[in-house]
């Protein structure tokens, strides 16, 4: 009853309300029944179906993902709006409209985090890998003109350093992954071009270089990968209409002028004559007879004749030159659907700053590719190339770099008639230099040239054995070698005494690699498989021999002129190696990743106990972006992590280290019947030096325009290969054997950003590496010397140890050093591993102590490149930087020597230089003081901060359109080497740090890297 009334209640209470306001209230609207749609998701460029994409509703919680098959289901309002999203693809928003069955196609973004990278034997998705790699294409590699591949790397990888320590042109860089973790087995990457370990390549046929730098990316090739790996491939054809191409540039270098400055003949004469005042004071002062009764100035004119002012030689100005670099390549690619091919040629010629280089260079390279059916696909690659330079037969002080420093103006370089060149060996010569030697006089009686050359032939055979298992077999042959042909005649000052000299070195290396793989993929449900089992073997032979002639008439140039023999040498050498590894790659839904791999390898550089070594990596991956609960957060590109550990191992030593071998000589032949003695005592344990790495990493884009990348990592290096030193009683030096760790650690940034996207476009790329070396344990925990370095555990591999330099007393004006004691007043060096008790200064030299100053490594090293594009307009501006590195230059001992070295040139005061003059003066430098003290002495005065920032290129290019029939017509301006920024008192900071020593020998001072002007241009028709 009481529900009746509420009911008659209600309905008048509407009717009041309805007639009141004079309109109806609209009905209540039901929500529309859901709708039970299907579709299927493919990539619009292959048409191939896509799982793991998500398919979100919009502004609901309602999803789903593909299947293996690309296909979904799902139950939606009939008006929904579905988000659709993948990695690497562009994100779509699709109106359901009461359709019930939809076709989805997703088009590849433009972010590069689906693009296909090379690591290993095998192709994989940026997206898909669960480890450490970097990846530089043919666009990011133009700019840097340079037949070397490492200079066109430096200052784009994290991890990677690039050290052009030489500059030389023709001269290889020298490169490390992530630190060196070897003390005796070298740091070099391992190398593999298009799929295969070693070869030769043209930078201008490189279609991408990708760089492996942990256990999970090196796996596969871990026996021979814990310096990291460079995988390089080269370009091929496309089917379709064929491409004619031209690369050419042309361009200026000059010498890049570091700090220092050399002295001219006054600055030397007043420099020269400060020393003798000073010196004569002190000799007056002690009342040596000998200066009694002498003026100064006649002293002076003495020892110092003014009249040598009269010459004003500028040694730098002769030997040094504008240079040039010419450079050509013509490649014609194309085909059809069953045949394609890239043949490429490629000149290159760069005449060096200094007189004594001029390098050239020729490669031919020809892909070729031809699918003889559905099943079989056969690939052949050919690359042959060579090179010439000349060469300094001088070393020392009497090389031609040392010269450009050290000959003293004073010294003439030509005869009176400004045509002979003077002889600083003649008799009655009036040379003043230490080094009697004259690059003018001796260049007229030397001829040096070496010449190298290279074949390489690739045989690929791919079979596809069905829709999920193929197989592929890759073969390659190849030849290399070097001829070494040096003349001096008579008149030489290295072949005066023998009459003429002819120097013959011949090198023939030859190798065949077989690599066999069989490729496994899967897929079943959201799970999706693929596999590699592999075996490999290679073989490499050696051979040199060098033979040296004496009393060689002049104008001859066979070795047979040679009027008797002076040496003959001449060595072979084999090596091998046999592998079987395996990987498999599990994901599931494309956003959890699995990835491990195992290799068995041997290798006849080892004992024969310990031929065989096991190595594996294991890595994974989660792109947590892919899940459901961020599908919503549209800004969100990629969130993605990783982790990897494995092990990896290096066998970059020489053959027979572990056999117990004799060595010839002609010293060892007795009565016409060669002999031999035992060289080497036998190791049958030597095995493999192994690393373990971990690394952790996060990739992080959002709004398609910032991506960050982080790695941090973790290397071990251990049962490190080197020669152990042996007791003097057992007959030998050393032993080869595994002994040692080395641990690297730190951590890799990359940040790339879009800044600008509109009708200008600004793109940087940022990376920076710190990393951090410790020597963790040495053979009986003992340290090793070396050279101006010491080994020691619980340091970084490079430490500098010396005498630390500690100023100048401003009272006397004489240097300083500092000085180390115990409780009874005995010196402590560094190396005796105690805690001194008393610390203090000491002027005399012998009574200092040797102590570990700092490391040669840098804090962190990185680069910078900006990107811009207006219109056709674009502008490239790369820069790469170094802190916190040091370098020992010793060949200021000689240069900056405070009047020690008389008779070498000696370089000027640089800015915050300043040299005592009176008492109470600070000063940088001691007194002048002729003969000198031991101020110049080794110490760590010479000791500097090498950090640097350099422009390393600027390019400023220009596309014309509709230029004839070509497709592509682009000009550009490029400056290399543009300025450098550093402290360093020389003139070129980038040194090996492996060696980070600059001495005056002509084969260590550094061959400044040359500023380059070019102008070039690329068409395609």
């Amino acid at each position: 009853m009481l529900a009746m009334k509420l009911t008659v209640v209600l309905l008048l209470t509407t009717c009041i309300e309805t007639n009141a306001g004079g309109y109806a209230r609209p009905p209540v609207r039901l929500p529309p029944p859901p709708v039970n749609i299907r579709g299927a998701v493919s990539d619009s460029a292959t048409e191939k179906p896509l799982s793991g994409v998500t398919i979100q509703v919009k502004g609901a919680a309602t999803g789903t993902t593909t299947d293996a098959t690309g296909k979904f289901e799902l139950s939606v309002p009939d008006n929904a709006v579905l988000l659709v999203s993948f990695l690497g693809y562009n994100k779509k928003e699709i109106p359901v409209n009461g359709r019930t069955h939809l076709t989805i196609y997703l088009s590849p973004s433009a972010t590069g985090l689906d693009q296909l990278v090379v690591v290993g034997y095998s192709t994989k998705r940026q997206s898909e890998l669960s480890s450490s790699v970097a990846v530089v294409n043919e666009k990011q590699l133009r700019g840097i003109t340079t037949p070397d591949i490492g200079t066109m790397l430096q200052g784009k990888v994290p991890g990677l350093v690039v050290s052009n320590s030489r500059g030389r042109p023709g001269n290889n860089t020298d490169i490390v992954i992530r630190g060196v973790g070897s003390i005796g087995a070298g740091h070099a990457p391992l190398y593999v071009v298009d799929g295969m370990i070693g070869g030769s390549v043209d930078p201008n046929n490189i279609a991408s270089v990708t760089i492996l730098k942990d256990a999970a990316a090196t796996g596969l090739y871990g026996s021979r990968a814990a310096n990291g790996v460079i995988v390089i491939t080269t370009k091929s054809g496309q089917s379709g209409k064929t491409r004619i191409s031209y690369n050419g540039s042309f361009g200026l270098t000059r010498r890049q002028r570091g700090n220092i400055r050399m002295m001219n003949s006054a600055e030397l004469y007043a420099m020269q004559g400060e020393g003798y005042r000073n010196y004569y004071d002190e000799q007056v002062a002690a009342g040596d007879p000998a200066f009694t009764g002498t003026e100064f100035d006649d002293y002076l004119e003495s020892v110092l004749p003014s009249a040598l002012m009269n010459t004003r030689t500028d040694w730098q100005s002769l030997l040094s030159r504008t240079g040039y670099v010419n450079s050509h390549q013509l490649a014609v690619s194309g085909g059809n659907e069953k045949t394609t091919f890239y043949v490429s040629g490629n000149y290159y010629r760069e005449l060096g700053t200094m007189l004594s280089t001029d390098y050239q260079r020729m490669d031919l390279r020809v892909n070729l590719k031809h699918r003889i059916s559905d099943q079989f696909t056969l690939y052949t690659r050919i690359s042959a190339g060579g090179d010439k330079s000349p060469n300094d037969p001088l070393t020392g002080q009497e090389g031609e770099m040392s010269q450009f420093y050290n000959n003293m103006p004073w010294d003439s370089a030509f005869e009176a008639d400004g045509v002979t060149p003077y002889n600083p060996l003649k008799a009655g010569s009036h040379w003043i230099g230490n080094a009697k030697s004259n690059y003018f006089y001796n260049i007229r009686h030397q001829n040096d040239i070496t010449r190298n050359g290279h074949l390489n032939a690739d045989l690929q055979l791919d079979i596809k054995l069905a829709d999920w298992i193929s197989f592929s077999t890759k073969n390659r042959i190849g030849f290399s070698g070097y001829d070494h042909t040096q003349l001096l005649d008579k008149y030489h000052q290295l072949a005066s005494t023998v009459n003429g000299q002819i120097t013959q070195d011949y090198s023939y290396h030859s190798a065949f690699l077989t690599s066999n793989l069989l490729n496994l993929e899967h897929s079943f449900g959201n799970h999706n498989l693929s596999g590699i089992l592999g075996e490999e073997y290679s073989y490499s032979r050696n051979s040199n021999t060098l033979a040296v002639g004496k009393d060689i008439p002049v104008g001859l140039s066979a070795l047979n002129a040679a009027g008797s023999p002076k040496s003959i040498s001449g060595n072979k050498t084999e090596t091998g190696f046999l592998s079987y590894f395996a990987e498999a790659d599990y994901n599931y839904l494309h956003r959890y990743f699995l990835v491990g791999s195992a290799r068995r390898d041997a290798s006849s550089l080892f004992g024969a106990n310990n031929r065989w070594a096991s190595f594996y990596s294991i890595g994974a991956s989660w792109i947590a972006s892919n899940e459901q609960f961020l599908s919503r957060q549209t800004w969100i590109d990629l969130l993605k992590l990783r982790f990897s550990y494995g092990t990896t191992g290096n066998a970059n030593i020489s053959p027979y280290l572990s056999l117990g071998t004799y060595a010839f000589s002609q010293n060892s032949t007795y009565d016409a019947i060669s002999g031999a003695w035992p060289a080497r005592v036998p190791n049958p344990d030597l095995t493999w030096e192994k690393g373990y790495t971990t690394n952790i990493g996060l990739e992080f884009a959002i709004l398609k325009r910032f991506n960050l990348e982080v790695d941090l990592y973790n290397r071990t290096n251990k049962d490190l290969l080197q020669n152990v030193p042996l007791s003097a009683a057992s007959g030998f030096s050393g032993q080869q054997r595994n002994v040692g760790s080395v641990r690297n650690r730190g951590i890799d940034v990359s940040f790339t950003s879009t800044n600008l996207n509109g009708k200008l476009r600004w793109e940087t790329m940022l990376n920076v590496n710190v990393n951090r070396n410790k020597v963790l344990a040495l053979n009986g925990h003992e340290d090793i010397a070396s050279g101006n370095m010491r080994i020691r555990e619980g340091l970084p591999l490079r430490y500098f140890y010396m005498k630390q330099w500690a100023g100048v007393d401003p009272q006397t004006g004489n240097p300083l050093w500092v000085r180390w004691e115990d409780k009874d007043g005995n010196i402590i060096n560094g190396a005796d591993k105690k805690d001194p008790v008393e610390v203090s200064t000491t002027g005399n030299y012998n009574e200092a102590s040797n102590l570990f100053i700092r490391s040669a490594y840098p804090d962190f090293t990185g680069g910078i490149r900006n990107d811009l594009y207006y219109g056709n307009f674009s502008l490239s501006v790369l820069c790469n930087f170094v802190a916190g590195q040091s370098i020992y230059f010793s060949a200021r001992e000689r240069r900056d020597a405070d009047g020690n070295s008389l008779n070498q040139n000696q370089m000027k005061l640089q800015k915050g230089w300043v040299r005592w003059e009176k008492p109470g003066d600070i000063a940088t430098h001691p007194k002048l003081l002729a003969g000198g003290t031991a101020s110049n002495s080794t110490s760590s005065r010479y000791l500097e901060d090498a950090g640097y920032f350099r422009i390393q290129n600027i390019r400023l290019g220009y596309s014309i359109p509709h230029v004839y029939r070509f497709s592509d017509f682009n000009v550009y301006l490029s400056i290399d080497n543009l300025a450098v920024f550093t402290p360093f008192s020389g003139d070129d900071p980038d040194v090996d740090m492996e060696s980070p020593v600059i001495s005056q020998n002509s084969d260590n001072s550094t061959y400044t890297t040359n500023q380059k002007i070019m102008i070039g241009l690329n068409i395609t028709l």
